[in-house]
């Protein structure tokens, strides 16, 4: 059975808390990617990790989903000032994401060696080192489908609102205890 959008939303939402409560997702949720932000790329890949791991399941594979949110939350933190960081587009394709890891390791208490091999290898086929995870394909894959489907979408799209209300009241929240 197919599950609607706002049980995605949730579950993403639930799983990924930590990292929508860190500085450094704050600081590249906004900046633009594709036609979108970082931010509403990130959550795309999220919500498409969701929903190829409950089809998945529906064959007999079983994927972490703690892992598939989190490392599709953090695979590309390393595009923080992009324009300033990277040369070309080329560059950043094969440096971003070794810096995302390093900033990932900045958002969140601790990550696994499978968060750490989807983050690491979610530019493969463009990078040749492919993941070593069933994690790290869905995460490559859900990547590759939410890029594809950015870049034809209308350009300055934002963070969901739906998000927005909700990380800014966690952060809040955060804040004041």
């Amino acid at each position: 059975m197919k599950r609607d959008h706002s049980d995605i939303q949730k579950e993403v939402k639930k799983r990924g808390f930590e990292i929508f409560c860190s500085d450094i997702f704050q600081q590249i949720k906004d900046q633009k990617h594709h036609n979108v932000t970082v931010g509403t790329h990130c959550i795309g890949v999220a919500e498409d990790c969701v929903r190829i791991a409950d089809a998945l399941e529906r064959i007999g594979l079983h994927a972490d989903r703690d892992v598939l949110v989190r490392a599709s939350l953090c695979h590309d933190l390393g595009m923080l000032n992009r324009d300033q960081m990277y040369r070309s587009d080329f560059e950043s394709w094969r440096k971003h994401p070794k810096v995302s890891l390093k900033n990932a390791r900045q958002a969140v208490s601790y990550l696994s060696e499978k968060e750490k091999d989807c983050i690491r290898h979610h530019m493969w086929p463009f990078l040749l080192s492919p993941p070593r995870t069933l994690e790290g394909f869905i995460v490559c894959f859900a990547d590759k489908k939410s890029s594809f489907r950015e870049v034809f979408r209308k350009k300055g799209m934002t963070l969901a609102r739906e998000y927005e209300g909700w990380i800014t009241a966690i952060r809040d929240d955060v804040h004041l205890r």
